[in-house]
Formats: C-alpha cells, sequence, structure tokens
C-alpha cells in the first residue's frame, strides 16, 4: 500500500512510501508493517485489536490515519471490507 505522507506507528515515525502488512504467527493479533520501497527501511510491530465498522476502500486491504497534532497517526489496518484491526495509542 503506498503512504504519500510520513506517519507514526507507536511513537516511530515512518517516511512516505510503499508498505506491505503481515501478520506475526498464526492466530495473533500482532502484524509487521513495512516499508518496501524507497531509501531506507523503516519496520513496525504493533498489537491490534478488531476493528468495528466497515473499510473505507471497500473490498480493497486500506490503511486509514487519524490526525494527531502535527503528525498523521495509522490508525487502522483493514484486510478485506469487514475485516480490519485497530491499532492502541502505544
Amino acid at each position: 500500500m503506498n503512504v504519500p505522507f510520513p506517519f507514526v506507528v507507536q511513537q516511530q515515525t515512518m517516511p512516505a512510501g510503499e508498505y506491505v502488512v503481515e501478520r506475526v504467527g498464526q492466530g495473533t493479533d500482532a502484524l509487521l508493517i513495512r516499508r518496501t520501497k524507497g531509501v531506507g527501511n523503516s519496520a513496525a510491530i504493533v498489537l491490534t485489536t478488531p476493528a468495528s465498522g466497515v473499510d473505507p476502500a471497500g473490498e480493497k486491504p486500506a490503511l486509514t490515519f487519524t490526525r494527531d497534532e502535527n503528525a498523521y497517526r495509522l490508525s487502522t489496518i483493514w484486510e478485506s471490507h469487514t475485516e480490519g484491526r485497530m491499532l492502541g495509542r502505544g
């Protein structure tokens, strides 16, 4: 997924770029967010909980952000129309 702006994940600023999201282990609530293109490597492992609502991008995987003071904070990772994972404020 392409993110055209820097964003914050668990107090770590991630640069704009192309990212993938992968599960860490089977049946776990931990997800790895990893930058795949661009200069330097950026990655974070986050703990998540099930999200309520629906994917704003329809059936496409999507990342949603909230504006927090002077930065965008990753808030939800959507895998499908109804399956999303919410990040803690950590």
